[in-house]
């Protein structure tokens, strides 16, 4: 088998354990958004992680695939635990296809300007997670009141704690759990990581 037609295969392959671990950490109890791990009375959110290492692994053609499931999951928890302001794709799908898009493009950077693989990977992991929790705040403002009267008062109750602590502590998360993820995942592969 040639190496073109390994590598496609190895993507697709991957992809679909991505897919699959995205969707079960989307699933009840729904790790994935936090809602079964409690950190100090917050809810933290892990299920971009995947995101990020499929963006940086497999590139801008899976990234915003992982991206659009993520969002999807998203959308589906939304309905299941009846979080309004979730039920709209708007805010829950759309950010997170940029998000998956955005993590590549940063990677794709921070590799050639910081030419350290492992600096380009903590980097890009800690800005594409801010990245992505700065978008599905923009959606939240933007796109908010269709489901809030005052929104005001959800951005006091919802938003400001994100802001302050959980979007913290999911950064921190990150760049320490991606590093080793990507690490061990590349060395697998036995091959150049993806231009």
């Amino acid at each position: 088998m040639n190496k073109k037609r390994h590598r496609i295969i190895f993507e697709i392959a991957f992809t679909a354990i991505l897919i699959a671990l995205i969707v079960a950490l989307s699933a009840p109890p729904y790790i994935g958004f936090g809602l079964a791990i409690p950190f100090l009375g917050v809810q933290i959110t892990i299920l971009h992680i995947p995101v990020i290492i499929g963006a940086f692994l497999l590139g801008r053609k899976y990234a915003w695939l992982l991206g659009l499931v993520f969002g999807l999951g998203s959308l589906w928890a939304a309905f299941q635990t009846a979080v309004l302001v979730f039920q709209n794709p708007l805010i829950s799908v759309l950010p997170r296809v940029l998000f998956g898009v955005a993590a590549f493009e940063l990677f794709n950077v921070f590799k050639k300007v910081i030419k350290n693989t492992t600096w380009a990977v903590v980097v890009s992991a800690v800005l594409a997670t801010m990245v992505h929790t700065v978008l599905v705040l923009l959606a939240i403002m933007a796109f908010g009141t269709l489901f809030y009267d005052n929104l005001e008062t959800y951005i006091n109750a919802f938003v400001k704690p994100v802001i302050t602590f959980n979007a913290l502590v999911e950064i921190v998360l990150a760049g320490i759990i991606t590093l080793p993820i990507y690490k061990a995942l590349i060395n697998v592969m036995n091959q150049p990581e993806k231009e």
